[in-house]
């Protein structure tokens, strides 16, 4: 399923994106996220979890933790004390930059097991944590084109986080919340 799909599916309660918008600028707090195209590589590398890309597997049986996804899964390994993330390194760059988000969206989230709820959730950290509504509308003029370009996303992860940006535009894009005023500042 893509990320549009996942996302469209179904909605999240107002209050649960609004506590995922949270986490993610506690995300770009935590690691001084200050430019954009954010880089889930490089969050990755800060927080000390390890990118294992599915290319350097040799072991077959161990793609069996994927559970069905086609385009990454992520464990904590006790041995290693931190987060593995194994990712399809065949996949086009802006999609693999969402999906590796998508996976530390379910870290993040404190997600134990995958279901449908915790898929959407991370769909919405991800696409949040990629293209946060306030920075559309500093760098673009909210044109899917543009998010995609200024943002490093695929075509759907664009058009679902110009549909958010145009819904946060037009009911609340005019007042900031404290969170995302704390996102301006660090990035302005």
């Amino acid at each position: 399923m893509t990320d549009t799909a996942r996302t469209e599916q179904s909605k999240l309660p107002h209050w649960l994106y609004e506590k995922i918008e949270r986490k993610v600028v506690d995300l770009y707090i935590e690691l001084g996220i200050q430019e954009i195209p954010v880089d889930p590589f490089e969050i990755i590398r800060k927080r000390g979890y390890i990118a294992m890309p599915f290319s350097k597997i040799k072991d077959i049986d161990f793609l069996k933790f994927a559970n069905g996804s086609n385009d990454a899964f992520s464990f904590f390994n006790p041995e290693r004390n931190t987060y593995i993330i194994v990712y399809d390194d065949k996949k086009p760059l802006s999609r693999l930059r969402f999906t590796l988000m998508h996976e530390i969206g379910h870290i993040d989230l404190g997600h134990k097991s995958e279901s449908n709820l915790a898929r959407k959730m991370a769909d919405c950290y991800a696409s949040y944590a990629l293209a946060p509504s306030p920075l559309i509308g500093l760098f673009t003029s909210g044109n899917k084109d543009e998010i995609q370009n200024e943002f490093g996303v695929s075509n759907e992860c664009a058009e679902v986080c110009q549909k958010r940006y145009y819904k946060w535009s037009v009911y609340g894009g005019a007042k900031y919340k404290d969170y995302e005023q704390t996102l301006l500042d660090l990035i302005m």
